[in-house]
């Protein structure tokens, strides 16, 4: 696969999307106990591993999938983080809450 497909297999996959946004409101509701960018950070490459791992059709190379998997959940991230910053000004909240 090149690596156009494999991002943008992975950029709309709603099993990944569905972990990253999980990932966010958790991170958000333990930040107080556990910090906040560490376990983002942990979360992503986890995620970035995982999916291609239990997911993957070709099991010898995980290396592409996973280093593109690490930039495709970066960019969702964004996206998810994003939406929760709009969110929550169009609602009045403190956003670093």
């Amino acid at each position: 696969m090149q690596y156009t497909e494999v991002f943008l297999s992975q950029i709309s996959d709603p099993f990944r999307i569905g972990l990253l946004v999980v990932l966010v409101i958790t991170a958000f509701n333990t930040a107080a106990q556990t910090g906040f960018v560490l376990p983002l950070l942990l979360g992503t490459i986890f995620v970035a591993i995982l999916v291609p791992a239990a997911m993957g059709d070709d099991r010898s190379d995980l290396i592409v999938p996973t280093a593109v998997g690490l930039f495709s959940n970066v960019l969702i991230l964004a996206v998810v983080l994003a939406i929760r910053l709009i969110f929550l000004r169009l609602r009045g909240s403190d956003p670093h809450r």
